[in-house]
């Protein structure tokens, strides 16, 4: 969670759209509207702008659903570091990610084991809000799991964002963009839109090359590199 209000963020939008102070054009009201939906837009197309950190409790079989796990605001699961103790929430043996083509090849029967703890853990594109693990979790096993969240929803000028202060900039160009989307009187209207637009896009493309980077660097680290 960030510290930066959804005041602070109007004010520098209404400052460079030259509607300090008056805000008839773009009133307080919409500019609300517009910082929620910002930060809808940057988990979207970055997930990990926002996550969260969940103990749960495997349901039975390989598949995991994060609302099955009682995740309703789940979008994506990112990372599952270790399996918990059962009976504190000290850590256990570590689960690693491996491609599920990997098992599919070497252990064509990993979908029917069990075991009190996960060794690894897997994804698949087309079912985003699901995971896989191998083995099977039986007798009450628990794991640590990370996960990309949908935002808490902004009411109020005087609410905080819910994502880091990193990405104040980026929701402040997406809340341009709907300035001038709004008022499309005009060419210069609808190119100062997609010029914010595109900044929005870029200021999230740089945070998540960083982010591509580093996670490069510990998947070389845990493969021995």
């Amino acid at each position: 969670m960030g510290t930066r209000t959804v005041q602070s963020i109007l004010d520098r939008a209404w400052t460079k759209a030259l509607d300090q102070g008056i805000n008839k054009r773009w009133p307080e009201a919409e500019g609300i509207l517009w910082c929620a939906d910002a930060q809808m837009a940057a988990v979207n197309l970055v997930p990990r702008a926002y996550t969260q950190i969940a103990l749960v409790t495997p349901v039975a079989g390989t598949r995991q659903t994060l609302a099955g796990l009682g995740l309703t605001r789940g979008l994506q699961p990112i990372d599952i570091p270790h399996n918990v103790a059962a009976t504190t929430e000290s850590p256990a043996a570590p689960v690693t990610k491996v491609k599920r083509a990997f098992l599919d090849d070497y252990v064509p029967t990993w979908h029917l084991a069990t075991g009190t703890v996960a060794e690894h853990w897997m994804t698949d594109e087309e079912d985003p809000k699901a995971f896989y693990i191998y083995p099977a979790i039986s007798g009450g096993g628990r794991l640590r799991l990370i996960y990309a969240a949908m935002p808490t929803d902004l009411a109020e000028t005087t609410d905080v964002i819910a994502l880091d202060d990193i990405y104040a900039e980026a929701m402040q160009n997406y809340v341009l963009h709907c300035f001038f989307a709004k008022d499309l009187t005009s060419i210069k209207s609808a190119q100062m839109a997609q010029m914010f637009y595109t900044l929005f896009e870029r200021a999230l493309g740089i945070r998540d090359q960083k982010l591509s980077m580093t996670e490069a660097k510990s998947n070389a680290k845990q493969q021995g590199a």
